[in-house]
């Protein structure tokens, strides 16, 4: 026994009261409705994808700017630094300011080539420390001293006094390594907030001078710099040369006792 489904019949009058609808607004005078507003909305842009639509490019990074300079490094006003306080260079040693640093000499491109410390005033401190008790006390030994010992001893104070300062002073005031910033991203490179900057492997942010340096050793107070790439090998003829220093002082009374005994 088969069970039939019997046919709806057709609805009929619906299509004539909405055409009789539409006349009987526009007769009273309604506006007839119209589609809603576009909406600048990203989701609907991205819909309408496939329908040909172009979407919004992204806004560049904040460091693709036509005034991006490699060797200017932007402030930082909200890092802390433990061991340097914002000492300002003399005003007429220096031609501009790079982190925590003074430039004072620096090529066409903007490397800096010599400039002041973080904690600059501590380099001649260091010197004040070590040179001036060899200068005394070789004076005083010296004046008691005759014959060969007085050549011998102004020639090894003025050689150890010599390149003591000498390496103290190139540690100090020489580019210590500073990294020119990239704002192109390479392979291994990571971005650096504080600078803008791309960095590789190696690079470190200095929070004493607030620059990327490579090859970073440590923050020396007694140098009033960062050691680094650029200026490690003076820094170890310096501390080579404290160490000289201060064995040479009981040298001299060594000499001095010597010579008297032999008079």
């Amino acid at each position: 026994m088969s069970v039939g489904v019997e046919d709806s019949p057709p609805l009929q009058g619906v299509g004539e009261q909405k055409v009789e609808a539409t006349v009987v607004a526009t007769s009273v005078g309604a506006e007839p409705l119209s589609p809603p507003p576009p909406t600048d909305n990203r989701k609907g842009l991205a819909k309408e994808e496939d329908s040909g639509a172009v979407l919004e490019a992204p806004s560049p990074p904040p460091q693709q700017d036509d005034e991006f300079h490699p060797y200017h490094y932007p402030a930082q006003t909200d890092y802390h630094a433990d061991m340097t306080m914002n000492v300002p260079a003399p005003c007429c040693c220096y031609k501009r300011k790079i982190g925590k640093m003074y430039v004072c000499c620096e090529t066409e491109e903007g490397k800096p080539l010599w400039l002041w410390g973080a904690c600059w005033p501590m380099t001649f401190v260091t010197w004040a420390i070590v040179a001036i008790p060899v200068i005394v006390i070789a004076a005083i030994v010296i004046h008691r001293l005759s014959g060969v010992w007085v050549v011998l001893a102004y020639v090894a104070t003025s050689v150890i006094l010599g390149v003591f300062s000498t390496a103290l002073f190139i540690t100090g005031f020489k580019n210590p390594g500073i990294f020119k910033r990239e704002r192109e991203q390479r392979e291994g490179y990571t971005w650096h907030e504080q600078t803008k900057s791309f960095r590789p492997r190696g690079v470190v942010f200095c929070s004493e001078s607030q620059v990327l340096v490579k090859n970073i050793d440590h923050f020396c107070p007694w140098s009033g710099t960062v050691i680094a790439d650029g200026n490690l090998m003076p820094f170890s003829i310096f501390t080579t040369m404290v160490c000289v220093a201060l064995m040479y002082i009981p040298v001299l009374f060594i000499v001095l006792v010597v010579s008297n005994t032999k008079r």
